[in-house]
């Protein structure tokens, strides 16, 4: 134990107390040793070099057994109080990590080893109780929190290794017993909360602010808050209590765990643009009323973030909600109002339904809807993991080369030839090739390795398959005359239409379907009444299907006359027939 090789980043904080056992001590005004370390004020608290000599001198505090009864107890150790910070660039966040280390053979489980690699801190130590870590970052937890808490997965410790922890731990016993979490408990403190010293196994890093790591480790674990951890004013998010006033404390660290991945790469949507907001009033600097269809006597079951991006709707212990795209869902019927939204737009059919209600009420258009990945594109633990150790000690190790090997057998990808490591990857998404590949393997690889996907884990296998696929680079629409569309592919120099193939290496798709039968009648008429000469019709319908080739022409059609002779008309029926994103504009 080195109790006194604390990094100067704590050591030079007037943020310390004298323990003994789990509980406190300052000094008071008098000099006497006191445990009331919260009612007494920072000005009570100990500089390190007074908690260590408090702890070396053996000094004598009374320590309250119960109403009744004192005894005096020597100081037994020195513990830290975390605070928020005066200067909020210089927060310290203490971690504690539990049960999740073998007490006797000092092994760590692999999800608590992983997570402390993931999140960097610039000090640790083994905890009082042997059983887990004691940990130190510079930076915030999400939101400003005062305290969060998860716990990591609970099955990647061996049996014996849960033995000796409950030995060590008789309370994680009472919690098994009463079937809660016990294996790899995470708490993190911003405030409100004293963490004894060890000194035990230190190891110090740079001191570097790891807001974003601690953002990004949290974002994969069902994360529970501290009860003084709401904060005094409603700030946007998706709303995670609702406390005895009905006021709607909404952190915006929620609303960055619970983001869907596939309902932002839809065309952005707001509350407004799917909702009447006309008799929502103000609580605050959040909209809230009653649910516009389901109703409700409070006046506030329904509460709309600040930037009006989310919703939540609270009512009788349901406390569900989302974006935009989710309430679309819950109204168009594809799933009951009571369904939490995380997640909820990665089931293909309930996708479809949303998406097609959107179209339907005008919200969006078809053409700006992106394709996805095909849904069998899944692997299991083992298809991204190996296995290190016999029997009960084997734990599940990430591979990114197996990962790798794994992907390329359920995903078709792809890489432009002369291009480098920063662009993109594509994958086929069943019609065509798509730019959105490191999205779609970071999704996979997040359902099958779950706490195991870490973002350095991710970023090697991404990585390897950039190098790989560079080496193996193609030409994209190397066939100027295949054009895409909704159902299958039209060969614009024969003629055929067929289904798509992924040697076809297309990345292009216009919104438009193929019917050998259709006839245009109207679009006929429309081009003999704004141009009667035959020859004129025949060059209009030819430069109208020539934008289909992906080839440079040596020509240029000006479309004249006074106005109202359908000049207009025929440039946005090109625009809908391509698309807006075909067409550019150039000034005279």
């Amino acid at each position: 134990m080195n109790m006194y090789n604390l990094p100067p980043m704590l050591s030079e904080l007037k943020q310390f107390c004298a323990r003994v056992e789990k509980r406190p001590y300052v000094k008071e005004t008098s000099g006497r040793l006191s445990p009331k370390w919260k009612k007494l004020g920072r000005g009570s608290w100990l500089t390190f070099d007074e908690a260590i000599k408090y702890w070396e001198n053996q000094t004598l505090v009374s320590y309250k057994i119960d109403d009744d009864c004192y005894e005096d107890r020597f100081i037994e150790g020195v513990g830290f109080l975390c605070t928020k910070a005066e200067d909020p660039s210089k927060q310290i966040v203490g971690g504690d990590l539990d049960a999740c280390r073998d007490p006797e053979m000092g092994i760590l489980s692999a999800w608590a080893s992983q997570f402390l690699e993931d999140t960097q801190p610039f000090y640790r130590e083994v905890s009082p109780s042997k059983c887990g870590m004691r940990f130190f970052y510079l930076g915030h937890l999400p939101g400003r929190a005062a305290s969060l808490f998860a716990n990591g997965p609970q099955d990647d410790l061996s049996g014996v290794t849960k033995e000796r922890i409950l030995l060590a731990k008789p309370s994680a016993k009472e919690k098994l017993e009463k079937g809660e979490d016990v294996w790899n408990g995470l708490e993190l403190y911003e405030d409100d909360r004293h963490l004894t010293i060890t000194g035990t196994n230190q190891k110090i890093s740079d001191v570097v602010d790891r807001s974003g790591l601690i953002l990004a480790a949290l974002s994969y674990l069902k994360v529970r808050k501290g009860k003084n951890s709401a904060p005094k004013q409603p700030v946007g998010g998706i709303i995670s209590r609702e406390d005895g006033a009905g006021n709607a404390n909404m952190p915006t660290w929620v609303n960055e765990i619970e983001k869907d991945s596939v309902a932002n790469r839809f065309p952005k949507l707001t509350m407004r643009d799917v909702l009447d907001l006309s008799g929502f009033h103000y609580e605050g600097e959040q909209l809230a009323n009653d649910h516009p269809i389901l109703g409700g006597t409070s006046g506030h079951n329904t509460i709309i973030t600040i930037d009006e991006s989310g919703y939540c709707y609270m009512h009788n212990n349901i406390n569900a909600g989302g974006d935009a795209y989710v309430w679309l869902a819950h109204e168009c019927g594809a799933v009951p109002w009571d369904v939490p939204g995380k997640g909820l737009l990665r089931d293909p059919e309930i996708r479809d339904k949303t998406i097609a209600y959107a179209i339907k009420r005008g919200l969006i258009k078809p053409q700006d809807v992106p394709a996805y990945a095909p849904t069998e594109a899944l692997l299991s633990l083992d298809d991204v993991t190996i296995l290190q150790g016999d029997g009960y000690k084997a734990v599940h190790k990430f591979s990114p080369t197996k990962a790798m090997e794994s992907l390329f057998r359920v995903l078709k990808l792809a890489k432009a030839r002369g291009g480098d490591s920063k662009d993109p990857i594509y994958y086929y998404n069943g019609q065509i090739f798509v730019p959105d590949g490191e999205r779609i393997i970071n999704n996979i690889l997040n359902k099958a390795a779950g706490d195991l996907a870490t973002i350095k884990n991710k970023k090697e296998t991404v990585t390897r398959l950039h190098d790989f696929l560079l080496s193996y680079a193609v030409t994209f629409d190397h066939n100027p005359f295949l054009l895409g569309i909704r159902n299958g592919i039209v060969d614009m120099k024969t003629g055929e239409f067929r289904p798509y193939s992924p040697e076809d290496l297309m990345t292009d798709q216009i919104q438009v379907t193929y019917d050998k039968d259709a006839t245009c009648p109207k679009f006929i008429q429309f081009l003999k009444e704004v141009a009667p000469n035959e020859i004129d019709q025949c060059t209009l319908v030819d430069w109208f299907a020539i934008h289909s080739i992906r080839l440079m022409f040596p020509y240029i059609m000006f479309l004249n006359g006074l106005g109202r002779n359908g000049k207009g008309i025929y440039e946005r029926v090109m625009k809908r027939f391509y698309g807006d994103n075909a067409f550019c504009g150039m000034a005279l």
